[in-house]
C-alpha cells in the first residue's frame, strides 16, 4: 500500500496568502513566508504555489518570490499562475 502524502496548495496574491473562492481584500490571511514556515514544521511532502493575482493583472511569475519560496522549503515545489509560454 502506498504511503499518504501531504501536499499543500498556497493561493497567493502579491506576497499575501489568500483563502476562499473570492480572492478579494477580505480573504487575505497572512504573509507567504510565515505560511511556508508553518508548513515546513509540519513536514510537508510537496508545496504548490498558485499566484491567483498574476493572470488577471497580466503579469508573469515573480521569479524572486519563487526563489524565496523554494529556498525556504525542503520538498518539491510546483508553481502556477501568470505562465503564458514554456
Amino acid at each position: 500500500m502506498l504511503a499518504s502524502r501531504i501536499v499543500s496548495v498556497i493561493l497567493l496574491r502579491g506576497r499575501q496568502v489568500v483563502r476562499g473562492r473570492s480572492y478579494g481584500e477580505n480573504n487575505v490571511r497572512c504573509d507567504l513566508l510565515s505560511t511556508v514556515r508553518l508548513y515546513e514544521r509540519r513536514n510537508l511532502d510537496e508545496g504548490v504555489l498558485l499566484d491567483v493575482g498574476a493572470t488577471p493583472n497580466g503579469s508573469g511569475p515573480n521569479a524572486a518570490l519563487i526563489r524565496e519560496f523554494a529556498g525556504s522549503m525542503f520538498c518539491p515545489v510546483t508553481v502556477g499562475g501568470g505562465v503564458r509560454t514554456l
